[in-house]
């Protein structure tokens, strides 16, 4: 992984799009078993979104890896979608 991470377009926020390039070297370390979580509380997600609207899911997507390819689960009703 390096300075080249996709954005990631929140349907439903008013921010919209989550830049990974600062969660690089998270990311990276992520273990076969882990998970990256993004929502709205921080009390079930790694990284919290600034934004209180139910729009955005408690958890609302999260990233995994294996075998050093990266998967992004949309866990919300609103849609999640990578923007290369």
């Amino acid at each position: 992984i390096g300075n080249n991470m996709p954005l990631i377009d929140i349907k439903g926020w008013h921010g919209s799009k989550v830049n990974l390039n600062p969660f690089a070297n998270i990311l990276s370390r992520l273990g076969d078993d882990e998970a990256f979580v993004i929502g709205r509380n921080s009390q079930y997600s790694d990284y919290a979104l600034p934004c209180a609207s139910l729009c955005v899911s408690r958890i609302h997507c999260m990233i995994t890896k294996k075998d050093d390819r990266y998967t992004l689960w949309d866990c919300s009703l609103n849609g999640t979608t990578v923007e290369f």
